[in-house]
Parts: structure tokens; sequence; C-alpha cells
């Protein structure tokens, strides 16, 4: 009974061992996998952040290719129209003003060229830059006037008068 007693008692004083003799650790994480688990989190971070650049700077260059080419396009657009720029004065006025006029934000001229879908005849033709939504930018228009048709009666002029974005921000 003696026996029995101690060895109850030895296994009422270390709770911890099992009936295999085996010691249980308590329940809670080790210093070991806390370290490993934050330097995984860390790796996670890094690579997502890797990929967050990598994705800005794609979108960034695809955004400056599509602007590139917008540009390309205006700048034919332009030159297109300069080419066929008439030495007419515009409607009303005086003999002594300039053929072309310009400001800052505005050129404007006499032009015969007409774009796709647009009537044959001289139009005056002007591009402003305007203050676009954002701070800092610009947007380039194009306003044409039809202001003489190639046609007689002016009963059949179209309206005479678009405007339009070439460039936008």
């Amino acid at each position: 009974a003696n026996e029995a007693a101690a060895m109850t008692d030895g296994i009422e004083a270390s709770s911890d061992i099992s009936a295999s003799g085996t010691a249980h650790a308590e329940a809670g994480w080790t210093l070991i996998e806390l370290l490993v688990s934050m330097a995984l989190l860390a790796l996670m971070g890094v690579l997502l952040g890797t990929a967050i650049t990598g994705a800005r700077s794609s979108l960034a260059s695809i955004e400056r290719q599509a602007n590139e080419s917008a540009l390309q396009a205006a700048r034919m657009h332009i030159r297109n129209v300069l080419s066929e720029a008439r030495p007419l004065r515009r409607p009303n006025a005086p003999p002594q003003a300039p053929v072309i006029e310009g400001s800052r934000t505005s050129l404007s001229f006499v032009s015969s060229f007409a774009p796709a879908g647009q009537y044959a005849g001289i139009y005056l033709v002007e591009f402003t830059l305007e203050p676009a939504a954002r701070e800092g930018r610009w947007d380039l228009f194009e306003t044409r006037t039809l202001y003489r048709p190639t046609y007689g009666d002016a009963a059949e002029r179209p309206n005479a008068r678009t405007k339009h974005r070439l460039v936008a921000d």
C-alpha cells in the first residue's frame, strides 16, 4: 500500500508526464516558431510589395505608351491641317490682321483641310489649350468653323462649328 501511495503521489506531483513517460509541453508557441512565422510574414510582405510596385510600373508604362500614341496622332493631324493652311484672313478681320494668330494658349488660322466625315470648304481652325481637371495639366482642343463652303447655297450649310478634344490631360 505504501508503494501504491508513493506511486500515486509521484503521478500527482508530476502531472506533466504522460502514461508513456514523456513530458507534455505547456500550451503556446515556442520562440523558434514565433520567429519562423514572423520571417514568413515578412517574406510575404516583401513579395507582395514587389508585386504591387511591378504592377504600378507596368500600368505607368502602358499609360505612357497610350499618351505617346495620342500625341503622335494629334501631331499628325495638326501637320495635315497646317499643310492646307491658306493665306486668307479671318472673316471680318482688318486687312493688316495676321494670317496666323496665336497666343500662349491658342493658335488660329484658315485651312482647307477637311477630316473624314466633314464637309469640304474653307475652315477657320483654332487650337486651344484649356486647363484639365487635374491641376497643372492641359487639354488640347480643336475648334473648326466652316465659313466658306464649296457649294453655293448658304441654306445647305451644315452645322458650321465643331469642337473636339485632340489630347486629353
